[in-house]
């Protein structure tokens, strides 16, 4: 029988706490959240240990669901106190490994989908192809009201524009045909246009005309990452009733 094989994934907050909700007082803990290094070293610390992703959670507000307040989030460095953008965070740490899966939370009710499919096309060409992304539609009230709603959107409007998303996100990256980035000095071309399309799309949603403006996704994925883009997978598009988030 072939050997079973563990595959580590690691749970990260781009803020004061990750596990513990008092980690940030421990004496022996690093404070300094706000830096590159802390984060880069986080990376190198988990590719020494052999974990095959790093994964951030993200919300896009801090929480009041306490009594209408921020105060016990804020006084006590609570999860939602502070959170740094991910893509960021792994853009820091993608620089400083060279194996790590890099996976970030990131919301299909508050974006658009050219603009999240443009930055994880870059992070996945500068990371050589480690990107993976944690699809979630968002539920806290407080986030609602960051982008100009005084509501969120119903469970089922949010599933609705995420599935449309999703589509919009996957025609973008299919804009690119293999081989359209040619680079050729001497004829020249540097992309070929025949290769390279509008999506057209028109729905409820969203109307994208593309093309993207990254080339197609890397196809020398690594097997970390090939491992992230399914743990993510497993996490956020389970069959089955789907979750609140």
């Amino acid at each position: 029988m072939p050997d079973k094989k563990l595959h580590l994934a690691a749970f990260v907050s781009a803020g004061p706490v990750s596990g513990s909700p008092a980690g940030w007082r421990h004496p022996e803990a690093d404070g300094d959240l706000l830096s590159a290094a802390y984060y880069q070293n986080i990376g190198r610390l988990l590719e020494e240990g052999r974990f095959d992703l790093l994964f951030i959670a993200d919300i896009l507000a801090i929480p009041d669901t306490l009594g209408g307040s921020l105060n016990s989030q804020l006084r006590y460095g609570a999860l939602g106190a502070l959170r740094l953008d991910p893509l960021v965070v792994l853009s820091i740490i993608a620089g400083a490994t060279k194996h790590l899966g890099l996976g970030a939370t990131l919301s299909t009710t508050y974006a658009q989908p050219y603009v999240l499919a443009r930055a994880l096309a870059t992070l996945d060409h500068l990371s050589g192809g480690r990107a993976a992304w944690n699809i979630v539609t968002s539920f806290q009230e407080a986030e609602a009201r960051n982008f100009g709603l005084t509501e969120q959107l119903s469970r089922e409007g949010r599933y609705e524009r995420a599935d449309e998303f999703l589509e919009v996100v996957t025609k973008l990256w299919n804009s690119w045909e293999d081989g359209a980035l040619v680079r050729d000095r001497q004829t020249p071309l540097f992309a070929d246009p025949a290769r390279v399309h509008r999506i057209d799309h028109s729905g409820k949603w969203f109307n994208v005309r593309g093309p993207l403006n990254v080339s197609r996704l890397r196809k020398d994925v690594r097997s970390s990452s090939k491992l992230a883009l399914r743990i993510v997978a497993a996490i956020s598009l389970r069959d089955g009733p789907r979750s609140s988030s």
